[in-house]
């Protein structure tokens, strides 16, 4: 029954969010890692659910979480791009979806910096902002307006940080 798996999904996702905000990290990796395992198995009885597509990209989020704030930045990368592939079918299929995957871009890029790879950092933020023009009104949209203004200003911080000044100062005076 897909909406007791569904009900079931989301107390599994609080009992892992309760056990986060205690800082139970390894609790709540268990659970966020159920909530994995229920999202995908809804995607499995209805292939074609955007929702149920949207679960599972939102559970391997919850999971990044944990990997980025524990140190394991290549295993929070690679559930990072399994977000990223989830959501850009979806962000194609409905383009209200297109502002989580401008979201995942810029986690991605925090994993890259956190690494020091401010290189990969600044291909992932330069990805956020197709990614925002295809939300659904994005010039009169106040939040598109504002992750814009965030990816521009991120990208001269990077640029900075590479020491390539001119290129900082162009997407600052963009900013």
């Amino acid at each position: 029954d897909p909406k007791r798996i569904f009900d079931h999904a989301q107390s599994v996702f609080w009992v892992g969010h309760l056990a986060y905000l205690r800082g139970q990290m390894p609790e709540a990796e268990h659970e966020f890692r159920q909530y994995v395992l229920l999202a995908d198995h809804l995607v499995r009885i209805d292939p074609k659910n955007l929702d149920w597509q949207a679960e599972a990209a939102y559970a391997r989020g919850n999971v990044s979480v944990i990997l980025l704030n524990t140190s394991r930045v290549p295993e929070g990368l690679e559930i990072l791009t399994q977000q990223c592939d989830i959501w850009k079918r979806l962000a194609a299929a409905k383009p209200s979806y297109a502002f989580d995957l401008a979201n995942t871009y810029g986690f991605i890029a925090n994993a890259y910096e956190a690494e020091g790879d401010y290189a990969h950092a600044i291909e992932a933020q330069e990805k956020k902002l197709p990614a925002l023009a295809l939300v659904p009104d994005a010039e009169k949209n106040q939040q598109v307006r504002r992750s814009r203004f965030t990816v521009t200003a991120e990208l001269s911080r990077l640029e900075l940080m590479l020491g390539r000044t001119e290129a900082a100062h162009q997407h600052a005076l963009k900013a």
